[in-house]
């Protein structure tokens, strides 16, 4: 219960104060987040089970670079579960998708919605609608840009291609994530998927061209109008987006596909 207060006393020092989480779940730090404009650096190890001590002392001395990448939001308050900004936690329920209440969207052009306005949100938000960190995201020691994205539809299937360039000091890995924007269809659809994602390690300055194919069964979803429940893909143009996190996937594509009629 005294954890915020001691790290806020902390984080007041000149001294650079570095968190390190070890917990089951994504956590919050006080009304607003206000306390991590003093941290220079959050590190969430989760559980990191009996060789975590280890593996976190290599990371923040530098012997290892960082390269995991969150697999969920991470919501600003518990007053965000099961929100907008907690999206992968609701398959088919809230309005996160289109909806022009909610404050200014995202760079990748996701509106979230906060119910009405800002007098309407949860208050330990400080107004905000938007998640603290986005699906996907995580730093690194070196930082990685990307570039030329080209997809092509290889016989059925699309096949993405791009230019991975480590701009940075440090050799390292970078996560390259693809996701789909699906074509109008007879089904509730999520507004955007992650479909593959690739792992490169580059080292400092160097460039690769990475090719990354896109599966019928990454594309398909499962017919519930059929009894035998067959798997399918959808024709029509999918949007592939890819980038490093869910948020920064600014490289775009159209591609038709033919899927199964």
């Amino acid at each position: 219960g005294d954890q915020l207060p001691l790290l806020s006393a902390l984080a007041a020092l000149p001294t650079p104060v570095i968190v390190v989480l070890v917990s089951g779940r994504t956590v919050s730090f006080g009304p607003g987040n206000h306390i991590l404009a003093n941290v220079s650096a959050l590190f969430s190890a989760f559980r990191p089970g009996q060789m975590g001590g280890p593996a976190i002392a290599n990371l923040l001395l530098g012997k290892a670079n960082p390269s995991g990448r969150l697999a969920q939001n991470w919501v600003r308050s518990s007053g965000q579960a099961m929100s907008g900004a907690s999206p992968w936690l609701q398959w088919r329920v809230g309005k996160w998708v289109a909806n022009y209440r909610g404050q200014p969207p995202d760079p990748d052009g996701r509106r979230y919605d906060n119910y009405g306005g800002k007098e309407n949100a949860d208050p330990e938000a400080n107004g905000r609608a938007d998640p603290l960190f986005h699906f996907g995201q995580g730093l690194s020691y070196t930082t990685f840009t990307m570039s030329n994205l080209t997809v092509v539809a290889t016989g059925e299937m699309p096949d993405v291609s791009l230019i991975v360039t480590n701009s940075g000091r440090v050799r390292g890995t970078s996560v390259v994530q693809v996701y789909v924007v699906d074509p109008v269809m007879e089904y509730v659809r999520p507004w955007k998927r992650l479909l593959t994602f690739a792992r490169v390690t580059i080292d400092a300055g160097g460039v690769q061209r990475v090719h990354i194919p896109v599966t019928a069964e990454q594309l398909a979803f499962q017919d519930d109008q059929s009894e035998a429940g067959v798997w399918r893909v959808v024709p029509g143009e999918y949007s592939i987006r890819v980038g490093p996190s869910s948020v920064e996937d600014t490289l775009v594509a159209k591609v038709h596909v033919v899927g199964d009629v």
